[in-house]
């Protein structure tokens, strides 16, 4: 059944190719501008019309068409035709995640588009955008030259001052730079057509009033808590990504309640002792019982920013599938895997080897295997007083560094006594296989002495 899906995914799609050679035949217009339109290029915008007529864009982008080929064309002609674009690539997008799906046997939950606040609207600026772009189409790439490139300078400058105008900021300057890097664009044998058509098509989306609508949020209050920050760089734009999380004064979903509880982890404010022990009185709350998996979804999306929690995770999921009731397990598996394909696809690898070194390699070591958070591992024999030599007096002698090394990774044992003796002898063919394959130490050796340096 799924070989035939995926045998079915590499197949053509007539309704695929026809869509992109629209697309191809309206960029190809782009090219050479729309207003020197041959009848070549005019065919292309008719099949292009044709097609949307069925569309609630029909009636525009037949009407923006007409206006290109009697040489009257406005702002909202120009809109017409990148919106038609637009929903031809998102359509095409469209279906070939369906088609993955289908192969996969994925199944995803449908999009729906948030409830968006009004952003502060800037007419003057979003015309100027437009102006420019429509000047782009009309001399069309092969006519873009240096004077038309620094027309929008004075745009661009007051355009990133505005930072709700930022996305359509960043692409304008994008394009701006492209377009004078390859000026003049006349001699130019290869154009990244579909590259600058992308770019023009959304930066004039992004110029219509309404376009810049925020995402919906909730309004809240409590004690912020920064866990990172992630700097995307532009050539005159920088952006500062922040994974937080807020502790809030009302009461939260178990998936937010675990969020908070990594962020504490993560900030030192909450113990691996007390992070472990909150959860287990979870599991003993015949109450809780039923809202434990929402906790662990909970976790399993904090291992983005806080990665250090991938073994308690994998404790955290034994303990589940341990102790959990087949009537909450069972049904709350297909959302795990869904919360690990989306919010921890990078961690399940990681997930994967913390899991391999946790579990016994061999069925035979299943019966005698006691998990190393149950506290019923056997007791290790005592470790041997070590032998006195140079280096150990050292450490004694010096014990700072030691201690605070021991407080970071949580070891609690003390100084041991040091017994009387040399310390015991190298073994000999550890040192000869040292010097037969020396590069390793070679390399960290110099590492370690830059880093000294």
């Amino acid at each position: 059944m799924q070989g035939a899906g995926l045998t079915a995914l590499q197949q053509n799609d007539s309704g695929l190719d026809g869509a992109l050679d629209l697309v191809a035949g309206f960029d190809d217009a782009l090219v050479h501008g729309l207003a020197r339109l041959g009848e070549e290029r005019a065919s292309a915008l008719t099949a292009l019309a044709a097609v949307m007529a069925v569309t609630p864009l029909g009636e525009r982008v037949g009407e923006a068409v007409d206006k290109v080929a009697a040489g009257s064309i406005a702002d909202e002609h120009l809109m017409a035709l990148a919106g038609a674009r637009a929903a031809l690539f998102g359509a095409v997008h469209d279906a070939l995640l369906g088609r993955f799906d289908e192969a996969t046997g994925r199944r995803r939950t449908a999009w729906a588009a948030p409830a968006g606040a009004a952003a502060p609207e800037h007419p003057n600026l979003l015309a100027g955008s437009r102006s420019w772009l429509r000047e782009l189409a009309l001399a069309g790439w092969r006519g873009v030259d240096h004077d038309l490139v620094s027309g929008a300078a004075q745009t661009l400058q007051a355009v990133l001052a505005e930072p709700v105008m930022r996305r359509l900021a960043v692409l304008l300057d994008g394009l701006a730079a492209e377009l004078r890097a390859a000026s003049p664009i006349s001699t130019m044998e290869r154009l990244p057509v579909r590259r600058w058509a992308d770019l023009w098509t959304r930066a004039l989306v992004l110029s219509q009033p309404g376009a810049a609508a925020g995402a919906g949020s909730e309004p809240v209050s409590g004690r912020l808590l920064i866990l990172g920050v992630d700097v995307h760089e532009h050539a005159t734009v920088i952006q500062l990504q922040v994974e937080l999380a807020v502790r809030q004064s009302h009461p939260q979903t178990p998936a937010k309640v675990a969020l908070l509880w990594a962020a504490h982890h993560q900030l030192g404010l909450l113990p691996m002792a007390s992070l472990r022990e909150r959860c287990d009185d979870l599991l003993d709350n015949p109450l809780v019982v039923p809202s434990f998996p929402q906790y662990l979804s909970g976790f399993v999306q904090a291992l983005d920013p806080a990665p250090a929690l991938v073994g308690f995770v994998v404790e955290m999921l034994s303990k589940a599938f341990a102790r959990l009731p087949d009537r909450v397990l069972l049904p709350w598996l297909p959302t795990l895997i869904t919360t690990f394909r989306q919010q921890a696809g990078d961690q399940v690898p990681v997930l994967i080897r913390e899991a391999g070194r946790t579990f016994p390699g061999h069925l035979s070591a299943v019966e005698s295997w006691m998990p190393p958070w149950s506290g019923s591992a056997p007791v290790p024999a005592a470790a041997p007083v070590p032998s006195g030599g140079p280096a150990v007096d050292l450490l004694l002698a010096h014990p700072a560094t030691c201690d605070a090394v021991a407080g970071l990774l949580g070891c609690t044992g003390g100084w041991r006594e040091v017994g009387d003796g040399a310390a015991a002898p190298v073994d000999a063919s550890v040192t000869a296989l040292l010097a037969g394959y020396p590069l390793t130490a070679d390399a960290l050796a110099d590492l370690l002495g830059a880093a000294a340096r």
